[in-house]
């Protein structure tokens, strides 16, 4: 699939359906463009979000969309998932969503707000799992990081797990 530029919608760089893809991205809206273009292409979409899920489809107009919030806070509205609980509760939801969806795409964003929860060798260790999961099923995986919020060195680790990895950040481009 070629990806569009969320600044001029001229064609950016091509994604491929199955893969899963770093983006790293100052804040989520250049992911959040690509996911939806994997929707409308007819993939079944998941995302796992440290953001209000009513805000995000408010803001994405993602109104159709599962969500599930990243939150110590219990919630009747939203469905939570325990950032200490990432092993037990998120894993079990990706590997559900995988099972129950051919065509697919899952986002994750707020690697960030898990590393204030967890240590990174527990956050790298849940990538780990996540990519296997999404790879053994064919599900395309878009994880959007800042990567102001990681050292050159953790950058480097994470994107070991990664099929590839795209830089977002319209600016001037950093590398990392």
């Amino acid at each position: 699939m070629t990806v569009d530029c969320p600044v001029c919608s001229k064609p950016q760089r091509q994604l491929k359906e199955g893969y899963n893809y770093l983006l790293l991205d100052e804040g989520s809206d250049n992911t959040y463009s690509i996911y939806k273009q994997f929707i409308r292409d007819g993939l079944n979409g998941l995302i796992i979000t440290t953001t209000l899920p009513s805000k995000v489809k408010e803001k994405q107009g993602l109104y159709d969309q599962e969500i599930k919030w990243i939150s110590r806070s219990d919630s009747e509205e939203h469905d939570t998932l325990d950032p200490n609980r990432m092993e037990f509760e998120t894993i079990r939801t990706i590997s559900k969503f995988a099972e129950d969806n051919d065509r697919a795409v899952i986002l994750i964003e707020g690697l960030e707000y898990l590393m204030i929860e967890n240590d990174f060798s527990e956050v790298v260790k849940f990538v780990k799992k996540v990519t296997d999961i999404t790879s053994m099923n064919a599900i395309t995986l878009l994880v959007s990081v800042n990567p102001d919020a990681f050292s050159t060195n953790q950058i480097t680790t994470l994107k070991k797990s990664f099929d590839n990895k795209e830089n977002l950040i319209l600016k001037e481009k950093k590398t990392y």
